[in-house]
């Protein structure tokens, strides 16, 4: 399995499973799994080409007593990693817990399990690990950018918006860091700021749908409805055919001018612009 390589997380802030960082190398899909027997240390582990491979063979290595006890727990903290992956959050807790209390500067156990407090809801804890982890490696922007995140997901937004600037100064060209930026801005209503961020992110990176989108929230929320259907039509000029319900909102806008009360106008528009956000094309 080519995809053991840790990757970042592109969901929006406070959803999903935030990414780890600072990983070894991903295998090949090309590579054999090895067997408990060939397994003599933590690269082996890595060397699985699927997660339970992964955990069967990283137990063998946590099991083999002759081995060095640092290599044990490097293997522990992989096995929890794909424990992780597999959503088996106990068991990776259990493993990531281990590690640390006899590692307390393992930064691979620290993000995963970081990773799986979050995942459980259990943020505050996962931040009390993001801050390990900026200490550890201040100049992970991986590490930066799941602790803003986190801040997100506590609504910590005036936080976290200093924590995505952390973020860009590590690694400028971050297009999804200046998406999720946008929504950090838009919970403070500092609709300016979050439209520079959502230009930015579009500039960076085009084909992310989730800038478009909040370029038009951030104008759903002041009922700059014009300007929200026009960043729509932009998203349909990029992406084309599926997002063509942008089209069918200016429609409903034209229709409703023609005589019907403002308010009801300004509800039907918005109750579609809405319909719009919720669709993932």
């Amino acid at each position: 399995m080519a995809a053991l390589a840790l990757t970042l997380a592109l969901a929006a802030p406070g959803g999903g499973m935030p990414a780890l960082a600072e990983q070894p190398a991903a295998p090949s899909a090309a590579q054999p799994t090895p067997t408990p027997a060939a397994a003599s240390s933590p690269q082996a582990c890595w060397d699985a080409t699927a997660f339970p491979a992964m955990i069967q063979t990283c137990t063998a290595v946590v099991d083999d007593l002759a081995l060095d006890a640092k290599m044990r727990l490097r293997a522990r903290s992989m096995r929890a990693y794909a424990h992780m992956r597999l959503r088996a959050f106990k068991a990776g807790l259990a493993d990531a817990n281990a590690v640390i209390t006899a590692m307390p500067r393992n930064d691979f156990a620290l993000a995963t399990r970081a990773v799986i407090l979050g995942s459980q809801g259990r943020h505050q804890q996962a931040l009390a690990d993001y801050d390990r982890l900026r200490v550890l490696k201040p100049r992970s922007f991986r590490f930066a950018y799941n602790r803003a995140r986190t801040l997100v997901a506590l609504q910590r937004n005036r936080d976290a918006v200093a924590a995505y600037a952390d973020t860009l100064k590590l690694k400028p060209d971050f297009a999804v860091a200046y998406n999720d930026r946008c929504v950090a801005h838009r919970r403070l209503k500092a609709f300016a700021l979050a439209k520079a961020d959502c230009e930015a992110a579009i500039k960076l990176k085009p084909r992310q749908l989730d800038a478009y989108r909040n370029l038009a929230a951030q104008y759903l929320d002041q009922k700059r409805y014009d300007e929200a259907v026009s960043a729509w039509r932009q998203a349909t000029e990029v992406f084309g055919a599926p997002l063509i319900t942008a089209l069918r909102v200016k429609l409903i806008k034209a229709e409703l001018l023609k005589g019907q009360p403002q308010g009801a106008f300004d509800a039907t528009v918005e109750a579609a612009l809405k319909a719009c956000f919720k669709v993932d094309c």
